[in-house]
Parts: structure tokens; sequence; C-alpha cells
């Protein structure tokens, strides 16, 4: 193994920059996706590659603090204020594409699929104190830091 091997191993290893993976997804009455990936200049020899499917609820609350506010005033109007966020995942998913596959160096593989909306339930929404998101992102699990791709939001 010459010093190139090397560096380009750690570089790999250390920034997960092995492989290059781009998601597109659409949907209509599913939801399709198609995974390219492109294999850098080292072989990676992958535990799994997959999608993670995400439900994820986003709260925002903005409290009012004033002591002296009245409580049939809106409460929003004191000067005193403070938000609270929380976030919570309601569904989560791995689809699995892939198990124990050695990805060859500068090749490249595409895994195409179908997800039933009716698999999925509430789509995205944004209401006045919260809103729903779903999110997709493939990911090669392997030693060191996994490549992945871009979080794409539906």
């Amino acid at each position: 193994m010459g010093l190139k091997d090397f560096l380009s191993k750690s570089k790999n290893y250390l920034f997960g920059t092995a492989a290059k993976l781009e998601l597109y997804v659409n949907g209509n009455d599913n939801i399709t996706y198609t995974l390219n990936i492109v294999v850098d200049d080292q072989d990676i020899s992958a535990e799994k590659i997959y999608i993670n499917i995400e439900n994820i609820e986003h709260v925002e609350i903005k409290l009012s603090l004033s002591p002296e506010s009245d409580p049939n005033e809106d409460p929003f109007g004191g000067e005193e204020t403070r938000t609270v966020k929380r976030s919570s995942i309601l569904f989560s998913k791995e689809i699995i594409l892939a198990e124990n596959i050695n990805l060859e160096k500068e090749q490249e593989y595409n895994y195409n699929g179908t997800i039933p909306l009716s698999e999925l339930g509430v789509l995205s929404y944004k209401g006045n104190l919260s809103e729903v998101k779903w999110t997709m992102q493939a990911f090669i699990e392997s030693s060191g830091n996994n490549p992945n791709s871009e979080l794409i939001i539906l």
C-alpha cells in the first residue's frame, strides 16, 4: 500500500467522502425514489445501503413571562417572552436496499423503489403552533464516517 492509498483511505474513513450519494424523490399517489451512488477512488465494504424515512413534528410556542400580564389579554403582548421549541419523531423506518456488499471504486450503482403513501399516513403540513415534516436521506453504513445524501424534505 502506497502513501496515496493510505491518504485516500484515511480521508474516506474520517470524512465519509468515499462515495457521492444522490437521492431523487417524486411523489403523487406513491413516493418513488432513485438513489445514485458514485464510488470514489477506493472500494467500500458496506454493511448496508439504506434510506431512512422519518416523520418529525416540530412545535414552537411563545410564552409570556410578565407576572403582571392580564390573562384576558393577548398572552403574547407582554414585554418578556420565551419561545419553547420541541421536536419528536412520530415515525421512522429504514428501507434496506443492500446488505454486505462491496462497492467497487470508480463504479456507479443505482437503486429504485416505491413507497405507498398509505404506509406513511399524514403528509407534511404547517399549522399555527406546529408543523410535521417527512424527510428522507440515504446512507452507506461502513467503517468510519458513513457517506450520506442530502436530507430531502417531502
